[in-house]
């Protein structure tokens, strides 16, 4: 299946599939028992063996709705075949109510396909492009002002088309962020810059330095190299160190997959420091949600190692003096690790806005007391989270906002 879409489908066949799959899952979240990416891709290929490849070139709306046509008629007859294995029918547990649900909104998406999409991109269109085109809009006074159009192209278009590239990367749509940066490089040489533009490379590893998922960035990568003829891939070290790498337990998937400097992974303070620093930057994008995934983490980041240093038992230790000076250094190091989890906690009110997240931070409060003895300022944290808990449960902010976080120990 994975070489089928790598080598055996043109440009515009995944284009295509990628618009089909998206008026499925529209379409999924209508139904009780949604349809599956199996039932998608055995339609897809089975229409990919009857639609002429330049019908594809030149009328990929016709192909939709072909695709959507057959669909219908294999859910009437309750029959999609496994592309694979033909004989078994990935319909044969669906019922008759969950199979006329779906025959009634495959045929208002084959009847009206235009209209849903004009309503995805009401619901998600225009918030990225509103967010990614936020620095254009407050950058009009200015230019009404200044009529500066060098410092529009570098300081405000650019950076506003390379956020729109981000966006399309965190959707794993490579390909299509890296045609975009392609297409915004073409730009540059047409704009009025003062100085000589830079070369596509030196743009394309200012961009790949912008993403933190590693293999994001080795998919980016293989594309330039490609295009290219160039080994940048190579010059991506094999041996990068994964944040899952590093961190015991369960986390995110797609925090895990953040490259993280080789040089702060022995010391998991400055994990939660650099997991804090991380959360700023994503909450300046406008990605909260992010940003409190990556706070979540480098909380239980640094609960782990108060654990760890509360389990140390020295009260056995013979040697007054020895003990004496292990004390002072375990509490060293616990008031390093709280003073890190106060600056972060206190960035929790900036992005928890959901009644999960209170479930989250009151379990946090939960696990925090039993360390209340051990360490003074324990008592100062959890009275911040008991704070900002009955804050935001009274509605006193009810939506995240755009005010600067502060940073520094």
């Amino acid at each position: 299946e994975k070489l089928l879409f790598k080598k055996g489908l043109t440009k515009i066949q995944k284009d295509t599939f990628s618009i089909f799959k998206l008026l499925m899952e529209h379409m999924n979240r209508n139904v009780p028992r949604p349809l599956k990416q199996k039932h998608i891709k055995s339609v897809f290929f089975y229409a990919c063996e009857q639609i002429k490849l330049e019908s594809w070139e030149d009328n990929p709306a016709g192909c939709i709705v072909y695709l959507l046509s057959d669909l219908l008629q294999c859910v009437k007859k309750r029959c999609i075949p496994h592309y694979f294995i033909s004989s078994n029918n990935l319909l044969d547990y669906y019922s008759d109510e969950e199979v006329q649900t779906l025959c009634v909104h495959i045929e208002a998406l084959r009847v009206f396909p235009i209209q849903c999409i004009e309503h995805l991109f009401d619901a998600y269109g225009w918030g990225i492009i509103s967010k990614n085109g936020m620095s254009v809009l407050k950058d009009c006074e200015h230019f009404e002002r200044t009529r500066d159009i060098n410092y529009a192209w570098e300081k405000v278009f650019i950076p506003a088309n390379l956020k729109s590239i981000m966006s399309l990367i965190k959707l794993r749509l490579y390909e299509d962020a890296y045609i975009m940066l392609k297409t915004v490089y073409e730009e540059v040489l047409l704009a009025p810059l003062p100085s000589d533009p830079p070369s596509f490379q030196d743009m394309f590893l200012e961009a790949l330095s912008m993403v933190d998922d590693a293999s994001a960035k080795k998919t980016l990568a293989a594309l330039y190299d490609k295009d290219c003829g160039s080994d940048v891939l190579s010059q991506i070290k094999a041996d990068v160190v994964l944040l899952r790498d590093v961190l015991s337990g369960d986390i995110d998937e797609q925090i895990g997959c953040m490259e993280i400097p080789k040089f702060i992974t022995q010391n998991h303070i400055l994990v939660a420091v650099w997991l804090d620093e991380k959360a700023r930057e994503y909450y300046n994008r406008g990605d909260f949600e992010m940003s409190k995934k990556l706070l979540f983490t480098a909380i239980n980041c640094t609960k782990r190692l108060l654990k760890g240093q509360n389990e140390l038992e020295i009260n056995d230790i013979e040697d007054d003096h020895l003990r004496d000076e292990i004390y002072q250094q375990k509490y060293e190091q616990s008031s390093r690790v709280i003073s890190a989890l106060l600056n972060i906690c206190s960035h929790l009110g900036y992005v928890c806005f959901e009644p999960k997240d209170f479930e989250i931070i009151r379990e946090h409060i939960k696990d925090l007391e039993t360390y209340r003895h051990s360490h003074p300022n324990i008592e100062d944290l959890i009275q911040m989270l008991s704070s900002c808990l009955t804050r935001r449960e009274s509605g006193f902010f009810n939506s995240p906002m755009y005010r600067p976080m502060t940073f520094g120990f």
